[in-house]
């Protein structure tokens, strides 16, 4: 719509408002609650109809009361029925949350449209973590993709990555080896099936550690020691592990997942009795 106002005529009347608290932008008439009175509600109605079809919207320069920033929407809106009213939640200073939410509905149930409100925290509907972690520095590789839930403590989450790496837990007495394990997130998944299940083992390579060796270096002179099958490293491994043979490819995911949630409990136990 062309404005019937010369320019110098214009300018005139957009100071004069925004004095009153009215603010013209391009797309609608902004109010502000620190000076906006009903007696501006004149200059409104001759901006729309000599300038555009505006929108109109409450800004929150200063808060009001809950009353003040009611009762100048309605009135708006009585004014003005035709016309968008949006006010912005924060301009509400109410007392309490009730009262300032009970502010908004009543602003909203008139047909007066309402921003600015906090949103709700989401509440932790469940659900499971899908993770891949990995032994860092070691060939061939050794990994695990497994589950958790989403509110599993990192106790136990630490728990569980210990047993899934085959440890008996007596590390937690001796941190000088310097076992790595990167761990990633995979996935996300909502599903209540999986969160009962979980924790569990979904896939994985790999024996896991020799605990005490010394590291993932010494694991790996130990490992190429019973590959020859002799000399005085593979006598001295065997020895000390009480083994023959030893396979570090062997992995069963089965095995580890039928006693996974008891072997947590007891390595949780373990840990808090160094507190």
């Amino acid at each position: 719509m062309k404005s019937l106002l010369s320019k110098d005529e214009k300018t005139k009347l957009l100071e004069a408002l925004r004095r009153q608290g009215i603010i013209i932008r391009k797309t609608g008439i902004e109010i502000e609650m620190s000076s906006f009175d009903t007696s501006s509600l004149k200059g409104v109605h001759f901006v729309q109809e000599k300038l555009l079809p505006w929108n109109i919207e409450i800004t929150p320069f200063q808060p009001r009361t809950g009353i003040c920033v009611i009762s100048n929407a309605f009135i708006l809106k009585e004014k003005l029925p035709e016309v968008k009213i949006t006010v912005d939640a924060r301009c509400c200073a109410c007392v309490t949350p009730e009262s300032h939410k009970t502010a908004l509905s009543a602003m909203k149930l008139c047909q007066i449209n309402v921003i600015g409100e906090k949103k709700k925290p989401q509440k932790n509907n469940g659900g499971v973590y899908k993770l891949y972690t990995e032994l860092e520095g070691f060939k061939p590789k050794i990994y695990r993709t497994f589950l958790i839930k989403k509110n599993m403590p990192m106790l136990s989450l630490a728990s569980c990555m210990i047993f899934m790496f085959d440890v008996d837990a007596s590390h937690i007495y001796d941190f000088g080896d310097g076992w790595t394990f990167p761990i990633r997130l995979e996935e996300i998944i909502d599903d209540k099936v999986y969160e009962e299940a979980s924790p569990l083992v979904l896939d994985g390579s790999g024996l896991g550690i020799i605990e005490d060796i010394g590291g993932v270096g010494a694991m790996s002179d130990c490992v190429k020691a019973f590959e020859k099958k002799s000399g005085d490293d593979y006598e001295s491994f065997s020895e000390w592990l009480g083994i023959e043979d030893l396979d570090i490819t062997y992995f069963n995911k089965n095995a580890g997942n039928k006693s996974l949630k008891k072997e947590i409990k007891a390595i949780d136990k373990a840990y808090k009795t160094m507190e």
